[in-house]
């Protein structure tokens, strides 16, 4: 990728509406996985936890080849994006608390699953959010 079209990238990305849950997340992803080097894999299966907000760290947990050759990595995520990612935290919080939303630990999730318990449910986010045709899955106790 150029670095036109990076810097093209990052400056939309600070012109977006932080309560635009949808497009901070997309931004936010993108340029996780430009400035850490992330596969698709590792950042489907990222923690928040895995993000250190204070040393501004990401540990690279579940890396390519990881049955076998792969090793986790921890990798640093340039100041240009730290705004972004403490922006896409606030607004994933806020997501989960509007939602109801228990038990969700990633970082991102592409598939929506519904599970519907009494007074709770599980909700990840649907493919329409990403661009992608819609496919629900319903789980029910």
């Amino acid at each position: 990728m150029s670095d036109e079209v990076y810097g093209m990238i990052l400056e939309k990305s600070k012109t977006i509406d932080p309560t635009d849950f949808n497009k901070v997340r997309a931004y936010t992803l993108v340029l996780m996985c430009i400035n850490t080097g992330t596969r698709n894999k590792e950042i489907r299966f990222a923690e928040v936890r895995d993000l250190d907000t204070m040393s501004w760290l990401f540990d690279i947990i579940h890396v390519k080849g990881e049955a076998t050759y792969g090793q986790p990595r921890e990798v640093p995520i340039p100041p240009e994006i730290h705004q972004l990612i403490l922006t896409y935290l606030m607004a994933r919080q806020k997501w989960v608390v509007d939602n109801s939303v228990i038990l969700i630990m990633s970082l991102c999730k592409s598939l929506r699953i519904t599970a519907h318990w009494p007074g709770n449910k599980i909700l990840w986010p649907r493919p329409s959010d990403m661009g992608i045709p819609s496919a629900t899955t319903h789980l029910t106790t």
